[in-house]
């Protein structure tokens, strides 16, 4: 889809908007705005137009097919949707085992998650201007590009270390925060990264991985204290090992990820097998 040299260009510049909306974003200066009800992120909007560029110039061969966009089975969305209830539940359990989570009385949490799904519908749409434009960069168009002068590998891992970069940039100003938090955060980032690579490999569509970050934007804060966002979950820890964006949930997730990756390589070597012994 991107030509070698061009590919390089597009990292370097993703990781450079993000560091340069990072330090406006630092000074207050936030790189969203809204339209009515509809956030539009500068950062994301400006790495389709460097696209843009590249396809004027004919650097960037955009096969509609590439973007994944095919919905899938409803199901699985709906699936995908509610994979961090086990996840973070799982979590919670063994935290209350080793005394490390405990949970909160009740007050308004049964409002709190009444009101997060009545706002589900609302959520899924004005999400597609941000969290699915990602979707289709990270998770087709530059993972796409990746595998013609890298291994599946190597672009799973380079593109989710610039996707972490980029997303930790956009979610936490990272002069208040110290080294461990960071740390956590990126690791949290990283494993989902890796883990949505694998699905999208999979299933051919970016719904699904759009469908488990918005079940991730609601669910763990719902669930666990998080070191990101002031919510008011069912669960509270002091312990980064547990909470929503600790090293429990990620190591877990990567896990199960590094499985996916393993199960998806199988599954393409046997299809070109398969190819090879018909030819």
């Amino acid at each position: 889809m991107i030509d070698s040299q061009s590919y390089r260009g597009i990292l370097f510049f993703v990781t450079s908007i993000a560091v340069f909306f990072a330090v406006l974003q630092h000074f207050g200066i936030s790189s969203v705005f809204y339209f009515w009800e509809i956030a539009i992120d500068i950062k994301i909007v400006s790495i389709f137009g460097y696209l843009y560029a590249l396809y004027k110039k004919q650097k960037f061969v955009l096969n509609i097919t590439d973007l994944k966009l095919f919905p899938g089975d409803w199901y699985r969305n709906i699936i995908f949707f509610f994979i961090p209830i086990f996840i973070y539940g799982f979590v919670a359990f063994l935290g209350l085992i080793f005394g490390s989570v405990t949970l909160t009385p009740l007050e308004n949490k049964p409002t709190v998650v009444l009101a997060a799904l009545f706002d589900l519908p609302a959520i899924f749409i004005f999400s597609i201007t941000i969290i699915l434009m990602e979707e289709m960069v990270f998770r087709s168009i530059l993972l796409k590009s990746g595998f013609g002068s890298h291994s599946n590998l190597q672009t799973f891992i380079v593109i989710n270390i610039i996707w972490s970069i980029y997303s930790i940039l956009s979610i936490i100003d990272v002069t208040e925060a110290n080294f461990l938090i960071l740390l956590s955060i990126f690791l949290s980032q990283f494993s989902i990264g890796f883990f949505l690579s694998c699905v999208v490999m999979k299933y051919r569509s970016i719904w699904l991985a759009y469908s488990f970050r918005i079940g991730m934007k609601i669910i763990p804060p719902l669930m666990m204290k998080s070191v990101v966002l002031d919510a008011d979950p069912f669960f509270t820890t002091h312990s980064l090992f547990f909470s929503a964006e600790g090293w429990l949930s990620s190591v877990i997730i990567l896990l199960f990820a590094i499985y996916c990756y393993q199960q998806d390589v199988k599954m393409i070597e046997n299809q070109t097998n398969f190819r090879k012994n018909i030819a």
